[in-house]
Order: structure tokens, then C-alpha cells, then sequence
């Protein structure tokens, strides 16, 4: 029972580490495309739903697909050389690798979205309100067009 504890934490606490090591390896030109692509499809078939894992047990069918995930992180980051991922674990542990700008960049972007929308929220109820506001004409003005026309 502790043990499919201690398993549940270490792959709950490593699972997003290996992750974001992973993100950085993908985007380095100086692994090779085969070696993605091997990765790639591993996580393909650990995550494939159709993937006969014992699903009537609840939680244990997830957990497999986990434990697939994270098998498959660990064997591309050690079967990846050595010095490129000591490099990216350095820059991950100091805020400068291309997982934490890329993420920077798309909190940026999703703030120029949102400022977007706001405004655009903001000019849509400015011009309901203005539109809502129908000017009538008062009885003088109307009495004199009769009068003219007449």
C-alpha cells in the first residue's frame, strides 16, 4: 500500500520536472529527429485511449498511463547526450530556459488577448449605450413639419 503511495508522489513530483526537461530537449536542433520522433510515438501509445489498460479499476487505468508517460521521459532524457541535458537542466533551474520563455511569451500573449477583448467588451457597451438612446422628436417639431407639408 505505501509503496503505490510513495510511487504516486514521485510520479506526481517528478512527472511535471521531466516535462518541462523533455519541452527543452524537443525544441534543441541538436537532438536528433529520430530520437523525437521515437518519443513521440512512445507517448503516442502510452496515451492512445483505445490502449487496453485495465480501466475498471478506477484510477489504475490512469495511473498506467502516467507511469507510460513518464517511462517514456526518463528513457528520452537518458538516452539523450548528457551534456545538452545537464545544459537544460541549468537553464531550467535558472529561469532561462526555453520552457520559461516560452511560457513568458504566451503570458504576454494572453495578456494582449485579454487587454483585447476587454477593450472590445468596453467599445460594444459604449456603443449599446449610445444606440439605446433614440432621440423622438418633440410634439413642436413635429406639428411644424405637418404644417409645412400641408
Amino acid at each position: 500500500m505505501f509503496g503505490k503511495l510513495r510511487f504516486a508522489k514521485r510520479l506526481f513530483r517528478d512527472l511535471p520536472k521531466h516535462a518541462k526537461l523533455a519541452y527543452c530537449l524537443l525544441r534543441d536542433d541538436r537532438v536528433s529527429k529520430l530520437h523525437k520522433a521515437a518519443f513521440g510515438a512512445t507517448l503516442a501509445v502510452g496515451l492512445n485511449p483505445f490502449l487496453n489498460l485495465p480501466e475498471f479499476v478506477p484510477v489504475v487505468g490512469e495511473l498506467d498511463a502516467l507511469a507510460i508517460t513518464l517511462l517514456a521521459l526518463r528513457v528520452f532524457i537518458a538516452t539523450t547526450p548528457e551534456d545538452i541535458v545537464d545544459e537544460h537542466r541549468r537553464l531550467l533551474v535558472d529561469e532561462r530556459s526555453v520552457f520559461d520563455l516560452d511560457l513568458r511569451a504566451g503570458e504576454r500573449h494572453a495578456a494582449r488577448i485579454t487587454d483585447a477583448v476587454t477593450r472590445g467588451f468596453r467599445s460594444n457597451a459604449e456603443d449599446s449605450a449610445t444606440t439605446d438612446i433614440i432621440e423622438l422628436p418633440s410634439s413642436t417639431s413635429v406639428s411644424n413639419e405637418r404644417q409645412v407639408g400641408a
